[in-house]
Order: C-alpha cells, then sequence, then structure tokens
C-alpha cells in the first residue's frame, strides 16, 4: 500500500511508496489481507484550510491486482 498526499500545488507532504516492505520475505496472511486500512494524520506542513489530493494504492505484489483511489480533502481544525 502507498499513500501520497499532495498540496495545491501539487507539492508532496506524504510519501509513502510501500508501507509493508517488512513483508516482502514472507508475504502478508491471507486472512490479515483480506482488510485492509490507511489513514492520515494532519498536522505540519498541512495547514488549517489548505487543500490537498489524498492518492492511495494497494496492489499484490505477488500477482498482478491494483486497487488505486484518490480523494480531494480540505484540512481543517
Amino acid at each position: 500500500m502507498s499513500i501520497r498526499v499532495t498540496d495545491s500545488a501539487g507539492a508532496a507532504v506524504i510519501d509513502a511508496p510501500d508501507l509493508f516492505t517488512q513483508y516482502d520475505a514472507e508475504g502478508l496472511d491471507p486472512e490479515v489481507a483480506a482488510e485492509l486500512s490507511g489513514n492520515i494524520t494532519i498536522g505540519t506542513p498541512m495547514v488549517n484550510g489548505g487543500e490537498y489530493l489524498w492518492e492511495v494504492k494497494v496492489w499484490d505484489k505477488k500477482g498482478d491486482g491494483t486497487i488505486n483511489a484518490s480523494m480531494n480533502f480540505t484540512a481543517v481544525e
């Protein structure tokens, strides 16, 4: 799973290209992988009222399955 958040100018404020590298050798148990979730914490360098794009990619490292999602959001206190 990768997570990337960019500001309105396109600059990355969060860039995590692979959150599951610790499972590269053994893989992830299919029961655990059946439900994945992710979240982000709003804070510096994000600013109150700032406009951002949140992009998430989930892929199967041993196959060709991929899920991509994106969402625009505004940071608020």
